[in-house]
């Protein structure tokens, strides 16, 4: 049941491990890294600032956005690593592969073969255009996004098994990671609509579905109501006119 998980952990751990090298690269951005000293100062007592905190000076140290998620992994890899940038990619190349693991665990649960679920994840592994979001350590957000995107299926998936024990609290789990997926990247709001999809169409109609999809949905948008409020008032969103040129 695990070998093909492990498997699938070590070889994308191989394929990305010449990033293992990289410093900082040209497009990754001074105020996320070298010169956030919110981050890189980051205590115990200010990890609540992070979710908290929407003060226009905070936010702006922070990019004019609400990611807390993406914010206290930064934080935390110079906890752990300090200056040494290697050690951020380690973290990055890490949850890229556990993602990849969870994406095949995932598949499997709603119920696809093991040739096609291993298919598809080696495809969705080695596919070109996840090289930026490894490789770039800006781009921390999109790989915590999927990862907390496949979590959060993988819980669900144990909500909807009638053989598990304690199916509310793995809907629990599930809204959690839900949550925190948002908190990492915006666009993984709609990534949920790809759950629902699968759901209705590979897993047995239930009323487990109906209210399970509801309380992932719901906590998807309410979660991604601070991150467009923040957004907003950052005047991160272009309006129409100036998107027409008009303005």
């Amino acid at each position: 049941r695990w070998v093909i998980p492990a498997l699938l952990l070590i070889a994308t751990l191989a394929l990305y491990a010449p990033t293992f090298r990289y410093q900082t690269v040209n497009y990754d951005d001074p105020w996320l890294l070298e010169a956030n000293t919110k981050l890189q100062q980051l205590s115990i007592t200010d990890v609540p600032s992070l979710f908290t905190d929407f003060s226009t000076a905070t936010r702006n140290m922070l990019g004019a956005e609400y990611l807390p998620i993406r914010d206290l992994s930064i934080g935390l890899d110079y906890a752990v690593w300090g200056n040494w940038y290697q050690g951020f990619h380690l973290t990055q190349v890490v949850l890229y592969a556990l993602t990849v693991m969870l994406l095949y665990i995932m598949l499997r649960g709603f119920g696809l073969s093991l040739k096609l679920a291993l298919a598809a994840t080696t495809l969705w592994a080695v596919h070109p255009i996840h090289v930026e979001s490894v490789a770039w350590l800006t781009e921390r957000k999109g790989v915590l996004a999927a990862f907390f995107v496949m979590a959060a299926g993988c819980a669900y998936l144990r909500y909807r098994n009638y053989t598990a024990s304690r199916p509310r609290l793995w809907l629990a789990i599930a809204a959690v990671l839900t949550a925190c997926a948002v908190w990492s990247k915006a666009v993984a709001l709609f990534a949920f609509g790809g759950l629902a999809m699968l759901d209705v169409c590979l897993l047995s109609a239930d009323p487990r579905r109906w209210r399970g999809l509801a309380t992932i949905g719901v906590t998807a948008l309410l979660a991604f109501v601070p991150v467009f409020a923040t957004a907003h008032r950052a005047n991160v969103l272009i309006n129409e006119d100036m998107a027409n040129g008009t303005a």
